[in-house]
């Protein structure tokens, strides 16, 4: 069992999509497993143009949450060439987590404004685990 890196780089059309199209981040990792977060960064560079609404950025597998999400503040908040984010989290509901894929998505709605030369850096360090018994 080895730690692993996955990074998505965000698109200004995937940022606006968060809520009603949520990338995958990791697939879904087969029978009888589950991915364990472990940490994740979400760098932004939002200086061309803020975000409105949208609400909180969280990691998702399947339906259930992990860990603490990124406020909605971060992206709509202060136009800066840069910013970043680190989030750790515990696994919770493990039995709706079983071959489920990682997603990233905001929990309200779409954001809307920003500009397309806006992008993100998602990068999550993550485990397969097995849910049988060694």
């Amino acid at each position: 069992m080895s730690d692993r890196t996955a990074i998505l780089n965000l698109t200004n059309a995937q940022l606006l999509a968060l809520n009603s199209a949520p990338p995958t981040v990791v697939p879904a990792p087969g029978a009888n497993k589950l991915i364990q977060v472990l940490a994740w960064f979400l760098a932004l560079d939002n200086a061309a143009g803020l975000y409105v609404g949208g609400g909180s950025i969280q990691l998702f597998e399947g339906t259930t949450a992990q860990g603490s999400g990124c406020a909605a503040t971060f992206l709509t908040g202060d136009a800066s060439a840069s910013k970043a984010s680190y989030f750790t989290g515990a696994i919770t509901g493990v039995a709706a987590m079983v071959n489920q894929p990682l997603t990233v998505k905001n929990n309200t709605a779409d954001f809307t404004g920003g500009n397309a030369a806006n992008k993100a850096t998602l990068t999550v360090t993550y485990r397969i685990m097995s849910t049988l018994p060694l």
